[in-house]
């Protein structure tokens, strides 16, 4: 067997479809922060429950995804999180 992306090219990724399949991973987990985490520092996704790291939210999720979500141009999403 050889690696990742050597086979037949047939049955290849193509980096559009590699990208595409990112694109919805981050907006599940995105999703997941804004149902059950919005406005605190992050997510604990086996409880689906909020945790702000130093006793008050510091936002670190946003903050962090921001660059991200203005890469894959979910322009909503970033505006919702400069707000």
């Amino acid at each position: 067997m050889g690696c990742a992306g050597t086979g037949p090219i047939s049955t290849q990724v193509t980096r559009a479809e590699r990208a595409a399949r990112v694109r919805t991973e981050f907006l599940h987990a995105w999703r997941g922060y804004e149902r059950y985490a919005w406005g605190s520092d992050e997510l604990k996704p086996l409880r689906n429950t909020a945790r702000d790291s130093y006793g008050e939210s510091l936002l670190i999720t946003p903050v962090d995804a921001l660059d991200k979500l203005i890469m894959m141009g979910l322009r909503y999403e970033a505006e919702r999180a400069k707000a």
